[in-house]
Protein backbone atom coordinates (compact mmCIF):
# COMPACT_ATOMS: atom_id res chain seq x y z
CA UNK A 1 0.00 0.00 0.00
CA UNK A 2 2.86 2.47 0.13
CA UNK A 3 3.22 2.69 -3.22
CA UNK A 4 -0.33 3.60 -3.74
CA UNK A 5 0.34 6.37 -1.05
CA UNK A 6 3.22 7.69 -3.10
CA UNK A 7 1.07 8.38 -5.43
CA UNK A 8 -1.23 10.44 -3.38
CA UNK A 9 -3.61 7.96 -3.43
CA UNK A 10 -5.63 7.30 0.05
CA UNK A 11 -5.14 3.55 1.01
CA UNK A 12 -7.67 1.93 3.44
CA UNK A 13 -8.24 -1.47 4.76
CA UNK A 14 -11.59 -3.01 4.52
CA UNK A 15 -12.49 -6.31 6.23
CA UNK A 16 -15.15 -8.72 5.80
CA UNK A 17 -16.20 -12.28 6.16
CA UNK A 18 -16.44 -14.80 3.40
CA UNK A 19 -18.40 -18.07 3.80
CA UNK A 20 -16.26 -21.17 2.43
CA UNK A 21 -17.17 -25.06 2.23
CA UNK A 22 -14.95 -26.98 4.83
CA UNK A 23 -14.56 -30.51 4.43
CA UNK A 24 -15.75 -32.21 8.19
CA UNK A 25 -14.77 -35.39 7.02
CA UNK A 26 -16.13 -38.33 4.55
CA UNK A 27 -15.30 -41.71 4.63
CA UNK A 28 -16.55 -44.96 2.57
CA UNK A 29 -17.79 -48.07 4.74
CA UNK A 30 -17.41 -51.56 3.09
CA UNK A 31 -20.65 -53.48 4.92
CA UNK A 32 -20.32 -57.23 5.19
CA UNK A 33 -23.91 -59.56 4.35
CA UNK A 34 -25.80 -58.40 7.87
CA UNK A 35 -24.63 -54.46 6.98
CA UNK A 36 -21.73 -53.89 9.71
CA UNK A 37 -18.92 -51.90 8.83
CA UNK A 38 -16.00 -54.51 7.47
CA UNK A 39 -13.28 -51.60 6.33
CA UNK A 40 -13.63 -47.87 6.40
CA UNK A 41 -12.00 -45.84 3.78
CA UNK A 42 -11.07 -42.29 4.35
CA UNK A 43 -12.33 -39.95 1.27
CA UNK A 44 -12.87 -36.38 0.51
CA UNK A 45 -15.88 -34.06 -0.51
CA UNK A 46 -16.27 -32.72 -3.91
CA UNK A 47 -16.68 -29.09 -4.10
CA UNK A 48 -20.18 -28.05 -4.17
CA UNK A 49 -22.30 -27.69 -6.93
CA UNK A 50 -23.00 -23.93 -6.58
CA UNK A 51 -24.00 -23.47 -3.28
CA UNK A 52 -25.12 -26.85 -2.46
CA UNK A 53 -22.92 -28.85 -0.75
CA UNK A 54 -21.76 -32.69 -0.72
CA UNK A 55 -23.35 -33.56 2.26
CA UNK A 56 -25.45 -36.05 3.99
CA UNK A 57 -27.52 -34.93 7.47
CA UNK A 58 -25.33 -35.25 10.43
CA UNK A 59 -25.06 -38.87 11.63
CA UNK A 60 -26.99 -40.23 8.63
CA UNK A 61 -25.06 -42.85 5.73
CA UNK A 62 -26.35 -43.14 2.73
CA UNK A 63 -26.37 -47.34 1.75
CA UNK A 64 -26.10 -48.78 -1.56
CA UNK A 65 -24.60 -51.21 -3.79
CA UNK A 66 -21.73 -50.06 -5.43
CA UNK A 67 -21.37 -50.34 -9.04
CA UNK A 68 -18.80 -49.70 -11.21
CA UNK A 69 -19.07 -47.44 -14.28
CA UNK A 70 -15.59 -46.52 -15.63
CA UNK A 71 -15.82 -43.40 -17.29
CA UNK A 72 -19.50 -43.17 -17.06
CA UNK A 73 -20.00 -43.37 -20.44
CA UNK A 74 -23.56 -44.77 -21.64
CA UNK A 75 -22.07 -47.90 -22.96
CA UNK A 76 -20.02 -48.35 -19.51
CA UNK A 77 -23.97 -48.53 -17.76
CA UNK A 78 -25.20 -50.30 -20.03
CA UNK A 79 -26.97 -53.55 -18.62
CA UNK A 80 -26.33 -52.29 -14.84
CA UNK A 81 -29.05 -51.34 -13.09
CA UNK A 82 -28.18 -47.98 -11.76
CA UNK A 83 -31.38 -46.80 -9.76
CA UNK A 84 -30.35 -46.36 -6.29
CA UNK A 85 -27.15 -47.22 -6.30
CA UNK A 86 -23.55 -46.19 -5.39
CA UNK A 87 -21.68 -45.38 -8.10
CA UNK A 88 -17.77 -45.92 -8.26
CA UNK A 89 -16.07 -44.08 -11.29
CA UNK A 90 -12.58 -42.83 -12.62
CA UNK A 91 -12.51 -39.60 -12.00
CA UNK A 92 -10.69 -38.67 -15.51
CA UNK A 93 -14.56 -38.80 -16.96
CA UNK A 94 -15.22 -35.08 -17.78
CA UNK A 95 -19.06 -34.91 -16.50
CA UNK A 96 -20.06 -38.19 -17.21
CA UNK A 97 -21.33 -38.59 -13.74
CA UNK A 98 -24.63 -36.71 -14.57
CA UNK A 99 -25.15 -39.96 -16.95
CA UNK A 100 -25.27 -42.54 -13.85
CA UNK A 101 -26.87 -39.43 -11.64
CA UNK A 102 -29.87 -38.92 -14.15
CA UNK A 103 -30.13 -42.97 -14.49
CA UNK A 104 -31.39 -42.77 -10.69
CA UNK A 105 -27.52 -42.87 -8.79
CA UNK A 106 -27.70 -41.79 -5.43
CA UNK A 107 -24.31 -40.55 -4.79
CA UNK A 108 -20.48 -40.87 -6.40
CA UNK A 109 -17.39 -41.97 -5.74
CA UNK A 110 -14.16 -40.99 -7.53
CA UNK A 111 -11.21 -42.85 -8.08
CA UNK A 112 -8.08 -40.22 -7.76
CA UNK A 113 -6.08 -40.59 -10.88
CA UNK A 114 -2.18 -41.03 -11.52
CA UNK A 115 -2.28 -37.66 -12.97
CA UNK A 116 -5.38 -34.95 -13.96
CA UNK A 117 -6.05 -31.57 -14.56
CA UNK A 118 -7.94 -28.72 -13.90
CA UNK A 119 -10.77 -29.09 -16.44
CA UNK A 120 -11.47 -32.67 -15.43
CA UNK A 121 -11.78 -31.20 -11.72
CA UNK A 122 -14.30 -28.85 -13.06
CA UNK A 123 -16.20 -31.49 -14.70
CA UNK A 124 -17.14 -32.78 -11.05
CA UNK A 125 -19.31 -30.44 -10.05
CA UNK A 126 -21.95 -27.77 -11.40
CA UNK A 127 -23.26 -24.28 -11.37
CA UNK A 128 -26.67 -25.08 -10.00
CA UNK A 129 -27.50 -25.54 -6.68
CA UNK A 130 -28.31 -29.84 -6.92
CA UNK A 131 -27.70 -32.13 -3.80
CA UNK A 132 -25.90 -35.25 -5.14
CA UNK A 133 -23.60 -36.33 -2.31
CA UNK A 134 -19.96 -36.97 -4.90
CA UNK A 135 -16.79 -38.24 -2.92
CA UNK A 136 -12.83 -38.69 -3.86
CA UNK A 137 -10.99 -41.18 -2.88
CA UNK A 138 -6.81 -42.51 -3.22
CA UNK A 139 -5.90 -44.73 -5.96
CA UNK A 140 -5.01 -47.50 -4.03
CA UNK A 141 -8.42 -47.29 -1.82
CA UNK A 142 -10.46 -46.79 -5.38
CA UNK A 143 -9.02 -49.94 -6.89
CA UNK A 144 -9.91 -52.03 -3.48
CA UNK A 145 -13.38 -50.95 -4.10
CA UNK A 146 -13.27 -51.61 -8.03
CA UNK A 147 -11.92 -55.19 -7.58
CA UNK A 148 -14.71 -55.59 -4.75
CA UNK A 149 -17.32 -54.32 -6.58
CA UNK A 150 -16.71 -56.13 -10.06
CA UNK A 151 -16.33 -59.51 -8.04
CA UNK A 152 -19.28 -59.95 -6.19
CA UNK A 153 -22.33 -57.88 -4.93
CA UNK A 154 -20.90 -55.40 -2.38
CA UNK A 155 -22.78 -53.01 -0.35
CA UNK A 156 -21.45 -49.63 1.31
CA UNK A 157 -22.24 -46.92 3.44
CA UNK A 158 -20.96 -43.05 3.04
CA UNK A 159 -20.98 -40.49 5.48
CA UNK A 160 -20.04 -36.92 4.14
CA UNK A 161 -20.77 -33.37 5.79
CA UNK A 162 -18.88 -30.40 3.99
CA UNK A 163 -20.79 -27.13 5.75
CA UNK A 164 -20.22 -23.44 4.73
CA UNK A 165 -18.59 -21.53 7.32
CA UNK A 166 -17.25 -17.96 8.18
Amino acid sequence: HEVLESYGLTVFRQRYSVAVPIDHGASVSLLDEDGKVERSIEAYAIWPNLIQTSRIPANAVFNGQLIYAENGELSDLSGKIIKDTIVLMEFNSGDNWLNAAKLGAKAFIFIAPTETSYTEARGKFLRTPIHFPRLYVSRQDGITLRERALSDSVKVGISLNMQYET
